[in-house]
């Protein structure tokens, strides 16, 4: 996917349930042709009651309706639940079923949060079918109508393909997708694009926001539930403060579901409130939004930016580059900012011995299970590299191949290790790796180390074995043309 900025957009900002719920379900009630449904979170309820309500209304009117729902988020959803769309003729697949195959591919998971009607209407955001979206959580989502519904349209139609999708029954029904319908562009609409990412597979939502937080200059304003930044976030938003930017975070106070990732998350503010950064805690309920505004740019979906989100999830954000827009959002921000309670960098600096004591803990194990997992991952990978060394050859479908990595380790210089890849082997090495010494030069940064897991024709998991490093070299060779990813 490109990526490419579209002209001719309309978004409606919706915040709160009350607004974007009784919207898409307006819409769905409307539509003609086809109905596209993706999401994370579905569990029986209220909510997802509604939900199979007017996906089963659609469908009594002749409309194709597709509901995309992550293995891992719909195991709330009861078998009658999933047994009534299936006899109503919604046509229901899972992404990703957790299994026993792969401890990396569980840990990709499906978080995005499309709604396509007929080609021509589309709404995202970071809602999910759970009654917790009904009252006890605030959110919001955006109606968007013109060019760009194409993209997340797209986005639907690959992942409904993928061969990590699966039927939830053998016995639901097969509905071809049907053919795209494109949307005409809006008379005054604004600019806009779909922006995703998979994971370490694919940064571009990542990059956008990093280029967005560089190049702001008045104000930079984030809100987000799950406040684990990676330090290259927290980096660039100190930079931002020291040369001026008004940079505000809008994050979940007391009311946090759950409790130990805001305390996690604690442990970074001295040194953000030092820096200048004005941090909010929404006391009214649980916010789960997660939305940002730069200057005139606005991006809303469903990445949290935090660490888990950009290491393993499949993401998908809505940007709109317009001055009325980013009002309406900056609008919506200040009566967000007057129901939180600003933490005062003075008192967060006097805080009681216990409370630091807590962040600490938190903090340590949330770095513990994140280097854990990473460290088990490269365990996996490197038995089945040293079974296949041994002369087993493939195992499952995998191949394993051996390359050169240069590394720096502070003032030890560079070391060359060998370090065995796991890679998808379709009648060619599907992934290469290499580093040069005349790469590495001049590098500032230490403690490299590589590795990358692959299945057959898609890498799921890409990650550093040291918590603060970063591939420094990553190419890609599928079909024979070298590809920068």
């Amino acid at each position: 996917m490109q990526h490419e900025w579209r002209e001719g957009n309309r978004v409606i900002l919706l915040p709160e349930a009350s607004r974007f719920l009784p919207a898409m379900f307006e819409a769905v009630s409307q539509a003609q042709h086809y109905v596209l449904v993706e999401l994370y979170l579905m569990e029986s309820g209220e909510l997802a009651n509604q939900v199979i309500d007017a996906l089963e209304a659609a469908t009594r009117r002749g409309v194709k309706t597709y509901l995309l729902l992550d293995g891992y988020g719909a195991m709330g959803l009861e078998r009658s639940d999933r047994e009534r769309l299936q006899a109503a003729g919604v046509a229901l697949q899972l992404f990703n079923p957790i299994g026993f195959h792969s401890l990396a591919r569980n840990l990709s998971r499906d978080h995005r949060k499309i709604v396509v009607v007929d080609g021509e209407v589309a709404f995202t955001g970071g809602f999910g079918a759970v009654d917790e979206f009904l009252e006890a959580w605030y959110e919001i989502a955006a109606r968007v109508e013109g060019p760009v519904v194409a993209d997340w349209e797209a986005l639907f139609r690959r992942l409904w393909c993928s061969r990590l999708t699966r039927y939830a029954s053998p016995q639901g029904p097969r509905l071809a997708l049907p053919e795209a319908r494109v949307a005409e562009p809006q008379e005054e609409g604004v600019r806009g694009r779909v922006i995703s990412g998979r994971g370490y597979r694919y940064q571009a939502i990542r990059h956008s926001l990093y280029a967005r937080v560089h190049q702001s200059r008045q104000g930079l304003w984030q809100c987000t539930p799950y406040f684990v930044p990676t330090f290259a976030l927290r980096r660039r938003l100190i930079r931002a403060a020291q040369r001026g930017v008004d940079v505000r975070l809008l994050l979940p106070g007391a009311k946090h579901d759950p409790p130990g990732v805001r305390y996690a998350g604690q442990r970074f503010y001295q040194g953000l409130l030092r820096a200048g950064v004005r941090i909010f805690e929404f006391q009214p309920t649980f916010i789960h939004a997660k939305f940002v505004l730069a200057d005139e740019w606005v991006s809303l979906g469903s990445c949290n930016f935090d660490h888990r989100n950009l290491h393993w999830n499949l993401e998908a954000n809505q940007e709109i580059e317009d001055s009325a827009f980013a009002c309406e959002v900056q609008a919506l921000f200040e009566r967000n900012f007057a129901a939180s309670q600003e933490v005062d960098a003075h008192a967060w600096a006097a805080r009681p011995w216990w409370q630091r004591a807590r962040e600490w803990v938190y903090g340590a194990l949330e770095g513990l299970v994140t280097r854990l997992t990473e460290r088990l991952l490269a365990l996996f990978a490197l038995g089945r590299g040293f079974l296949a060394g041994l002369g087993f050859g493939r195992l499952g479908g995998y191949a394993v191949v051996q390359v050169q990595v240069e590394h720096q380790f502070g003032q030890l210089g560079h070391q060359r290790f060998l370090i065995g890849l796991i890679a998808g082997h379709l009648g060619h090495v599907g992934f290469v790796v290499k580093q040069t010494r005349e790469q590495h030069e001049g590098q500032q940064q230490g403690g490299r180390s590589l590795f990358v897991f692959l299945e057959p024709g898609a890498l799921v998991a890409e990650y550093a074995l040291h918590k603060a490093c970063t591939p420094v070299a990553n190419r890609g060779i599928l079909g024979g043309q070298a590809i920068q990813r």
